[in-house]
């Protein structure tokens, strides 16, 4: 069909890109106790970065302290405008960046840097050679352009991954034309859906045939895909 791929950019600042990883990696990590702030901080992000306060009083004190670092690395990466906690109400105020690169992290750009930081690894483990590509563009004869999150390439297949932490429904259909389109089997796309609860991802699965995962089972997927 004569298409092409067109890489992304590198990070323009390492620095900052390694401070960035290191954010999303624990993020992934610890979002069972972050659940509830990440909420309101995407809705804050969403709309462009207004004030939010958040109450941390439902929480043991491990996963307050897990809250409270994430927003302080949020503040020194410049993804927060404002920060504060009330130890006394034990409550978080807060308000986000509202740059344009900030609220793309914020909205999602964390969970794919996750998702890839997981996929490296597995790759890693099973020594597997390959080559990535984070967010290149699938170019159509026609000029249609397609953004895909992640491509992975080893000896012998193409896996391609797509990460959501909110609406995922409009964007299958894209996916499965691109996948066909690649010559990539549905088992080989792997959606990875933030919080939504594995019943949900086996009926998805059957649904489309492709191999759907949240941040919980995504090691375990991952190594059934790359078997």
């Amino acid at each position: 069909m004569g298409l092409q791929l067109k890489p992304s950019l590198p990070p323009a600042n390492e620095a900052e890109d390694r401070a960035l990883e290191r954010l999303a990696g624990f993020m992934g990590e610890r979002y069972s106790a972050f659940e509830g702030l990440y909420a309101r901080l995407k809705s804050s992000a969403t709309r462009g970065g207004a004030d939010f306060q958040y109450s941390l009083s439902a929480l043991s004190q491990q996963d307050i302290g897990t809250n409270t670092q994430i927003c302080l690395w949020l503040k020194e990466a410049g993804l927060l405008r404002n920060y504060s906690y009330s130890n006394k109400q034990r409550r978080i105020y807060a308000r986000p960046s509202n740059e344009g690169k900030h609220l793309n992290f914020l909205t999602g750009g964390w969970f794919e840097r996750f998702v890839r930081q997981r996929v490296q690894l597995s790759l890693r483990r099973r020594n597997v050679a390959h080559d990535l590509e984070a967010n290149p563009h699938i170019l159509y004869p026609n000029g249609d352009r397609f953004e895909v999150d992640l491509l992975v390439r080893t000896a012998n297949r193409f896996l391609l991954v797509e990460c959501k932490t909110g609406e995922f429904d409009e964007a299958l259909d894209r996916h499965q034309r691109i996948a066909s389109d690649l010559r990539i089997p549905a088992k080989q796309v792997l959606y990875v859906l933030l919080g939504i609860p594995e019943p949900v991802l086996d009926e998805l699965s059957g649904q489309w045939g492709f191999t759907f995962a949240n941040e919980k089972t995504i090691d375990e997927q991952l190594e059934a895909v790359l078997v």
